[in-house]
């Protein structure tokens, strides 16, 4: 397989301070946010607290990426468990969006969104499809199609 020069790749890079970041500057954001999401958890969704107290472990025990093993990860059950909303880490005010599977297999799951995840969401959503039509509009112009996606 060719090599694919940082170049080659600079115009797809839609965040360079993150993307292009060093091994030690990823494990340095990654640990910093796993801290605040163990502590936002751990004071604001009882279902987590309890575990966590349950398996001996509280937040200052949590300092870097290298811990993420001694916390309890979600199962479906967990989710189906604490159906509709027992696992929110924000007053359920602030959500102004819920999806939801189907339910076949059992009771629904939900995922909850605030206006800032909506918003990142929709920021990634649109560099993707700003990338597609780049994309779509070098090779038409290289046939001479008129294809558009606006």
């Amino acid at each position: 397989m060719a090599a694919v020069s940082r170049e080659n790749w600079v115009e797809r890079i839609r965040d360079p301070k993150i993307e292009c970041m060093s091994r030690d500057e990823m494990a340095a954001l990654q640990s910093r946010r796993l801290v605040e999401v163990v502590n936002r958890v751990y004071n604001n969704v009882e279902f987590y607290r309890k575990k966590m107290q349950d398996m001996g472990i509280e937040p200052g025990d949590i300092k870097s990426i290298e811990d993420i093993g001694k916390l309890p990860f979600t199962t479906k059950e967990d989710l189906r468990a604490n159906y509709p909303f027992g696992l929110l880490a924000v007053p359920q005010e602030k959500i102004v969006r819920v999806q939801g599977t189907s339910g076949t297999t059992g009771k629904l799951t939900l995922a909850s969104y605030t206006q800032k995840d909506v918003d990142k969401i929709f920021k990634a959503l649109q560099f993707e499809l700003d990338e597609a039509k780049k994309r779509f509009s070098k090779q038409d112009s290289e046939k001479g199609s008129k294809f558009t996606l606006d």
